[in-house]
């Protein structure tokens, strides 16, 4: 008895820690979306919240981005699906970029995008682009990891400029699974990879001595009026008279 009690706390406390001092990002409704192209000069991101002082996490814990390898991100959203711009600082120089398959990480810096419509810190979305304008995505659990045999059809560019690196992303409701929701709260995160030193950061901190990555979601605020996208199952049938 008093074991279970012991195992109880240990999870609240750890739950605690984790839900302390989330990142908030209050996101905008655009009645002109975005084009995908890499090009940030769209009305939306001007007036678009600003995510930026990424921490890394890998290999070294809690370290800040040099000033000329900052991290910004900015999302809005319509009736289709939520826009996501990130402009990744870097000499260009130092941007490793090798043309993979789909799903496979090679030698590439990456962007990251993770959803997470119940909040729950149990079931992420994930979306990768690489530098080399290559897409990974997959669906991950604490119990089950990472699984890239799933895959879903979203959009995404990228552009290599003087200071860096620029990724346009159009996530469709329809890649992603959440019920309708008065007021929702989603779990969301961004990642970056440094492929040349293996740096790894992430918006809303992560401690990976306690808990799993879920936990350690930011939240997403302010999505209203969308209709979770209908899903259809078809089941081979025949008949012989």
């Amino acid at each position: 008895m008093k074991y279970y009690l012991f195992f109880s706390i240990v999870i609240l406390w750890t739950l605690s820690a984790a839900t302390q001092d989330k990142k908030v990002y209050q996101i905008q409704r655009t009645e002109t979306p975005p084009q995908i192209d890499g090009v940030l000069d769209d009305d939306a991101w001007n007036v678009a919240q600003i995510a930026t002082d990424f921490t890394e996490f890998r290999p070294e814990v809690g370290d800040k981005a040099a000033e000329n390898k900052t991290t910004t991100v900015r999302m809005t959203y319509d009736d289709s699906g939520i826009y996501v711009a990130a402009y990744c600082y870097d000499n260009p120089n130092d941007i490793m970029r090798q043309f993979t398959q789909r799903d496979n990480f090679g030698q590439s810096d990456f962007f990251g995008l993770i959803f997470n419509p119940n909040n729950d810190a149990q079931n992420n979305t994930e979306f990768f682009v690489f530098s080399s304008r290559t897409q990974a995505d997959a669906v991950e659990s604490p119990s089950n990891g990472e699984d890239f045999g799933w895959n879903a059809v979203w959009e995404s560019s990228v552009k290599i400029v003087d200071d860096g690196w620029i990724v346009e992303i159009k996530i469709p409701y329809r890649a992603l699974r959440f019920t309708q929701q008065k007021n929702p709260v989603w779990g969301v995160q961004f990642h970056r990879h440094y492929r040349k030193t293996r740096e790894q950061m992430t918006w809303n901190a992560i401690d990976v001595t306690k808990g799993n990555i879920g936990l350690y979601n930011a939240e997403l605020i302010g999505i209203k009026n969308i209709t979770p996208p209908t899903r259809l199952s078809f089941f081979p049938y025949a008949s012989v008279w």
